[in-house]
């Protein structure tokens, strides 16, 4: 009797266990981490963008994810796209008072140079 009340009673609602599934998810650097191997491996940059535009929905202050982003949609030939995260993330350099000789602000400026020459070579204009 015992046996058929436990089979009878529900095991969670589904928003408990959808609660439970982003519970789940696993830590943010290994998702960003992810985003990485799956530009490295893959034709298509899609995922990759999917997954870093979800960690900046979690957390906007991270320079890595943006610059990542940033050479996910060059990578991918989007250029305005790419142009206007760099745009951001200079912007977000400059809020939390990075030092231009900083690795990631280097890295950010590579990225803004290839996207001017990239869009150059394509015959769109350069803007600053």
């Amino acid at each position: 009797e015992q046996q058929q009340q436990q089979q009878r009673q529900p095991q969670g609602s589904e928003e408990e266990r959808e609660e439970s599934d982003e519970d789940e998810l696993p830590s943010y650097e290994f998702r960003f981490e992810c985003a990485k191997m799956l530009l490295e491996l893959d034709d298509s940059t899609e995922t990759a963008i999917q997954v870093l535009e979800d960690l900046l929905a979690e957390n906007d202050s991270v320079l890595d994810v943006w610059h990542l982003l940033g050479l996910s949609y060059y990578s991918g030939g989007m250029l305005q796209e790419a142009e206007e995260i760099c745009n951001m993330g200079l912007q977000l350099l400059h809020k939390q008072h990075v030092s231009p000789e900083e690795d990631i602000a280097l890295s950010f400026q590579d990225l803004q140079s290839a996207i001017q020459e990239a869009k150059t070579a394509a015959g769109g204009t350069t803007a600053s």
